[in-house]
């Protein structure tokens, strides 16, 4: 075989080669992008938990701390979670709390109380958020 015909042959394997790796990546590439998505932070969301302060016209419900969750939350706590409420991703988190006081109470005591290696996962829906 001539030298000119070896490298196209070479040169077509390594093309070839190249759109093989490519597409093997395609799925991981589609993963990474689905965990990009799924782990963005509004820019609303980020300011509010790096100062604590929410958006200009935030309306925060004023709902009193129920009994069933006195005994994990104080009154300054159950207000953050009102406040947090405000956000799309966090609108049913004060139901979620009063409906399933003990999960979340198990939650709380478990980081309130860990060292950062026995965190607790964070009840449901909110796991995976």
């Amino acid at each position: 075989m001539s030298t000119s015909k070896r490298s196209e042959t070479n040169s077509h394997d390594n093309n070839t080669d190249r759109g093989k790796s490519t597409r093997a990546r395609q799925p991981q590439l589609a993963q990474h992008k689905k965990d990009e998505e799924r782990l963005a932070v509004e820019t609303e969301q980020l300011s509010y938990l790096l100062t604590g302060l929410l958006p200009a016209g935030s309306e925060v419900e004023d709902a009193p701390l129920p009994p069933s969750c006195k005994d994990f939350l104080d009154d300054r706590c159950w207000r953050r979670v009102l406040e947090l409420a405000t956000f799309d991703c966090f609108e049913n988190l004060p139901e979620e709390i009063e409906s399933q006081p003990e999960e979340w109470r198990s939650f709380i005591h478990k980081q309130t109380q860990s060292d950062g290696l026995q965190a607790a996962p964070v009840p449901e829906p909110f796991a995976d958020r």
